[in-house]
Protein backbone atom coordinates (compact mmCIF):
# COMPACT_ATOMS: atom_id res chain seq x y z
CA UNK A 1 0.00 0.00 0.00
CA UNK A 2 0.99 3.41 -0.71
CA UNK A 3 -0.63 6.32 1.53
CA UNK A 4 -0.20 9.72 2.64
CA UNK A 5 1.75 10.32 5.52
CA UNK A 6 -1.11 11.76 7.57
CA UNK A 7 -1.88 11.29 10.81
CA UNK A 8 -4.80 8.61 10.49
CA UNK A 9 -2.98 6.50 7.42
CA UNK A 10 0.19 6.44 9.75
CA UNK A 11 -1.60 5.36 12.49
CA UNK A 12 -3.90 2.65 10.30
CA UNK A 13 -0.73 1.27 8.37
CA UNK A 14 1.86 0.75 11.50
CA UNK A 15 4.79 0.13 9.02
CA UNK A 16 2.84 -1.95 6.49
CA UNK A 17 2.53 0.67 4.17
CA UNK A 18 4.84 2.89 2.07
CA UNK A 19 3.84 6.78 3.15
CA UNK A 20 4.74 9.82 1.20
CA UNK A 21 4.38 13.48 2.32
CA UNK A 22 1.04 14.64 1.57
CA UNK A 23 1.05 16.62 -2.36
CA UNK A 24 4.87 16.16 -2.68
CA UNK A 25 3.85 13.96 -6.58
CA UNK A 26 7.86 12.76 -6.76
CA UNK A 27 7.69 10.80 -3.44
CA UNK A 28 4.41 9.37 -4.68
CA UNK A 29 5.94 8.13 -7.65
CA UNK A 30 8.85 7.42 -6.35
CA UNK A 31 7.00 4.86 -3.70
CA UNK A 32 4.33 3.28 -6.25
CA UNK A 33 7.71 2.60 -8.34
CA UNK A 34 9.29 0.83 -5.58
CA UNK A 35 5.72 -1.08 -4.94
CA UNK A 36 5.63 -2.21 -8.49
CA UNK A 37 9.17 -3.19 -8.19
CA UNK A 38 8.49 -5.06 -5.22
CA UNK A 39 5.72 -6.54 -6.36
CA UNK A 40 7.65 -7.59 -9.61
CA UNK A 41 10.36 -8.99 -7.88
CA UNK A 42 8.63 -10.79 -4.66
CA UNK A 43 10.80 -8.30 -2.40
CA UNK A 44 10.20 -5.89 0.04
CA UNK A 45 7.21 -4.47 0.95
CA UNK A 46 5.61 -7.06 -1.71
CA UNK A 47 7.29 -10.14 -0.23
CA UNK A 48 5.17 -12.99 0.46
CA UNK A 49 5.82 -12.94 4.32
CA UNK A 50 5.67 -8.91 4.34
CA UNK A 51 2.27 -9.12 2.55
CA UNK A 52 0.55 -11.91 4.62
CA UNK A 53 1.46 -9.60 8.00
CA UNK A 54 -0.01 -6.88 5.55
CA UNK A 55 -3.50 -8.83 5.32
CA UNK A 56 -3.34 -9.67 9.26
CA UNK A 57 -2.62 -6.30 9.87
CA UNK A 58 -5.40 -5.07 7.77
CA UNK A 59 -8.46 -7.43 8.50
CA UNK A 60 -7.77 -5.48 11.92
CA UNK A 61 -9.46 -2.54 10.39
CA UNK A 62 -12.51 -4.44 8.34
CA UNK A 63 -15.69 -3.29 8.38
CA UNK A 64 -16.76 -6.36 9.72
CA UNK A 65 -14.12 -6.10 12.33
CA UNK A 66 -14.82 -2.33 13.05
CA UNK A 67 -18.58 -2.98 13.19
CA UNK A 68 -18.00 -5.89 15.98
CA UNK A 69 -15.82 -3.77 17.97
CA UNK A 70 -18.65 -0.90 17.98
CA UNK A 71 -21.56 -3.54 19.04
CA UNK A 72 -19.18 -4.08 22.13
CA UNK A 73 -18.83 -0.53 23.28
CA UNK A 74 -22.64 0.18 22.59
CA UNK A 75 -23.58 -2.67 24.62
CA UNK A 76 -21.27 -1.66 27.51
CA UNK A 77 -22.74 2.21 27.38
CA UNK A 78 -26.00 0.96 27.39
CA UNK A 79 -25.44 -1.91 30.36
CA UNK A 80 -23.73 1.20 32.21
CA UNK A 81 -26.49 3.30 31.46
CA UNK A 82 -29.27 0.47 32.41
CA UNK A 83 -26.95 0.23 35.94
CA UNK A 84 -26.95 3.97 36.76
CA UNK A 85 -30.51 3.84 36.76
Amino acid sequence: MVASDIPGYAFVARGHALLVAPGDVSALAGALSQAMADAATGTGVCSPAALDRAYDHASTWSMTHLAERYVGIYDAALSLRRRAG
